[in-house]
């Protein structure tokens, strides 16, 4: 019967040691189980946040490449607004210094700018508006 009893003891030591063994491990999964759902629920959300973050760089590229289109073409009717201002300009200068060549009585020079003036006013009659 002792033998019976200190069987019985070792039994319910072991029984009681394997249940705390049991239950530490238990509790040290929950936690690393709960850490990782944490980590994968911030890997979630920083890939949306990432995907978020792609699309308005999608985005404001389109602007910037749209800014840049109307610049250009903002750039070339001021360079050609500046061409026929210069056109024109030329065409009353040369015809101004006709004026005042026939004025002072030099005909030979008022000719010279009259002819300079003829293919320079031609196209600044042709420029539209």
């Amino acid at each position: 019967m002792p033998l019976l009893a200190s069987l019985l003891g070792v039994f319910v030591l072991a029984t009681a040691v394997l249940a705390v063994l049991y239950a530490d491990r238990n509790g040290d999964y929950n936690d690393r189980r709960k850490v990782a759902e944490q980590r994968q629920e911030q890997l979630a959300r920083t890939s949306s946040d990432l995907k978020k973050a792609q699309e308005a760089l999608a985005r404001v590229e389109s602007d910037l490449a749209t800014a840049k289109r109307d610049l250009a073409t903002s750039q070339a009717r001021a360079d050609e607004l500046g061409r026929q201002k210069t056109v024109l300009w030329k065409c009353l200068q040369l015809l101004n210094e006709s004026a005042q060549a026939e004025l002072a009585g030099n005909a030979a020079l008022a000719q010279q700018k009259s002819a300079e003036a003829v293919p320079i006013c031609r196209e600044a009659l042709a420029i539209p508006g």
